[in-house]
């Protein structure tokens, strides 16, 4: 069972549990429910995400979105016939695609701004690519493609555009962190061992900002219908 399932099988299962809270005549509001699922079932769905977005197939997200609609219509005490617009419209849980966004690009900024001596993922980095520290773990992860007959993959900078080469996973990710901060080399993450400037952690902390009103932005410019304006799903309630 792959790490997707997993995650999908626990978290069904804690669902079932929490659903008990809130049986006919139990004392368990909207407003609680929306918090015990915000609190208890997203992190256990999405836990790990940002390791399953290269290999993901539309069909399991389509496994997550169909559960999602489950807690949604949980939350709202919505019928089973109940239109799913609707659904993921009340309770104020953003869309599945912007959850697992959001934890890809959390999880990239980790990595590109931890010191590569005390982090491996970091340290295997591609050479080149603007970290804080010139520090590389020697790899031969390309060592592979340098056979007679071998395609090399693309670079974490690579202009191309063919389908054929492909991207490392650690390549995909200096690909990905290069978009999202917009002056190089990238700040150091606060930490005791080697403390960064004020300037680093100032631009640090708005780069996550950055981040994080980007996915609220992309949520509030989602299609809705025309009755969702006195009572808009990207509320803070």
């Amino acid at each position: 069972m792959d790490t997707l399932h997993e995650r999908l099988a626990l978290a069904q299962a804690a669902f079932e549990r929490i659903k008990q809270l809130s049986s006919p005549g139990g004392r368990l509001t909207p407003y609680s429910a929306r918090r015990m699922a915000k609190g208890i079932i997203v992190p256990m769905l999405f836990y790990r995400s940002e390791f399953l977005e290269p290999n993901i197939t539309m069909r399991n997200k389509m496994n997550l979105k169909t559960f999602m609609n489950w807690v949604r219509r949980w939350i709202t005490n919505c019928f089973y016939s109940t239109n799913t617009i609707v659904e993921w419209v009340e309770p104020c849980l953003m869309p599945t695609d912007l959850y697992l966004e959001q934890i890809i690009d959390m999880a990239t900024i980790g990595w590109a701004t931890a010191l590569p001596d005390n982090n491996i993922a970091t340290a295997l980095f591609p050479p080149g690519f603007p970290l804080n520290d010139s520090f590389r773990f020697p790899s031969n992860r390309r060592a592979d493609f340098s056979k007679a007959g071998s395609m090399k993959p693309k670079t974490w900078d690579s202009t191309s555009f063919t389908s054929v080469q492909r991207v490392l996973p650690i390549d995909d990710i200096a690909r990905r962190a290069s978009l999202i901060f917009k002056k190089w080399p990238v700040p150091r993450k606060p930490n005791i061992w080697s403390p960064p400037s004020g300037e680093e952690c100032r631009y640090y902390d708005d780069t996550i900002n950055t981040v994080t009103e980007s996915i609220y932005e992309k949520w509030k410019l989602r299609n809705y219908p025309d009755y969702c304006g006195y009572r808009p799903p990207f509320r803070t309630c």
